[in-house]
């Protein structure tokens, strides 16, 4: 089942997600109208691991949401929003985050294998994905804290 944000756009879902770090559980479901699922199978003695999607947004869909935090430090967390729908390009991820640099490199094994370019900010580490695949196209944000 497709949930539907559709009066949400990325560069808001970004600025909010952003803004409100360390991201809760609670905040990250709010913030995408919907319900992250714990997956008992992932999750471990030290992280805890919650997933959904996909989620429509104004435009474009995010197909995967995958929300980790440490148990022992809830405000460690990781979250990364896979991402289809109209390409948005380096460009536009550059003209808003402009000091980018490279923090992941293809390693020739798979076509869905990401570049990533990332911004450290006050809270952790903004980073955008690109698919060998696609790689004029974002498929993936992924937010980490401290």
């Amino acid at each position: 089942m497709v949930t539907t944000a559709n009066h949400v756009g990325l560069w808001d879902l970004v600025k909010s997600l952003e803004d409100n770090e360390p991201l809760t559980k609670h905040f990250v479901e709010q913030a995408l109208q919907t319900k992250l699922e714990a997956h008992a199978d992932s999750s471990n003695s030290v992280v805890e691991f919650f997933k959904c999607g996909p989620v429509k947004l104004q435009s474009g869909i995010l197909t995967k949401i995958d929300f980790r935090f440490t148990k022992e430090r809830p405000e460690s967390n990781f979250l990364i929003l896979s991402i289809t729908g109209p390409c948005v390009s380096f460009a536009q991820v550059r003209q808003r985050y402009g000091n980018l640099k490279i923090t992941n490199i293809p390693r020739g094994r798979s076509l869905e294998e990401m570049t990533s370019h990332s911004v450290d900010l006050e809270w952790g580490r903004l980073s955008f994905g690109f698919r060998a695949r696609n790689p004029n196209c974002l498929a993936a944000i992924s937010f980490d804290t401290h």
